[in-house]
């Protein structure tokens, strides 16, 4: 990387370190950590805006600093852009959007036992937000506040008159383009029960009934194994 380009990106993180996002801080509570699956999941389905979308850049802001709810750790904030796939929940026009997130600082050395959100470039997930003067971020902090789109994509108006936790369900238990059938199928369990909790079992069971008819056999398979499971 030449001497100009990274003097340019010191300029911006300096930039909105000392903007609107200075104003910022985490919301880590140790209490976080010991959240059921279930509670987890009710946190991020009463979030305002809730959207599918693939990251396209992640920007450090500022340097790590001590998290005010859980002093043991740094935290370090971030500007996530995602290129928006699908509105799941909420009013949202733009096809991008920036969003902020305090992360798991690198400079850590405390392990708290559950899994943090590391965002990546290329990543389909499910963000819950709020918004945030004349932007956003996420409803919380550290930990993976995200859900994995396994699926591959789906049009905007996939599942646009849905109820959003039904339309989740739909999102994670229909395969969508360029899905990755290998990885689906390893996360089916997990789909399962998410959509079991934010929407109901009844319409799991049909999304997963209809994968049986799916022409891949790992998918037919990796179906029928979860509908066995009690």
């Amino acid at each position: 990387m030449s001497v100009v380009r990274i003097i340019q990106g010191l300029a911006v993180m300096g930039f909105l370190a000392c903007g609107p996002a200075a104003e910022l801080r985490d919301g880590v509570q140790p209490s976080d950590y010991h959240l059921s699956f279930q509670e987890r999941l009710r946190l991020e389905i009463s979030a305002p805006v809730i959207v599918v979308g693939r990251v396209i850049d992640v920007q450090a802001v500022g340097q790590p600093g001590t998290s005010q709810g859980d002093p043991r750790i740094k935290t370090q904030l971030s500007r996530i852009r995602i290129l928006v796939e699908a509105v799941v929940k909420g009013s949202l026009q733009e096809n991008e959007i920036g969003f902020y997130y305090f992360l798991y600082s690198s400079e850590n050395e405390v392990d708290l036992g559950v899994p943090c959100y590391l965002p990546a470039v290329g990543q389909r997930r499910i963000y819950f937000l709020r918004r945030w003067k004349s932007d956003y971020r996420s409803v919380g902090d550290v930990l993976d506040y995200t859900i994995q789109v396994p699926t591959g994509f789906h049009a905007n108006n996939f599942c646009r008159n849905e109820q959003a936790g039904c339309c989740i369900a739909d999102l994670l238990l229909t395969p969508g383009e360029d899905m990755d059938p290998p990885s689906f199928v390893a996360g089916l369990v997990t789909a399962k029960a998410t959509a079991d909790i934010l929407c109901s079992t009844d319409q799991t069971r049909q999304l997963l009934e209809q994968l049986t008819g799916n022409p891949d056999s790992r998918i037919v398979d990796g179906a029928r194994d979860v509908m066995a499971m009690r």
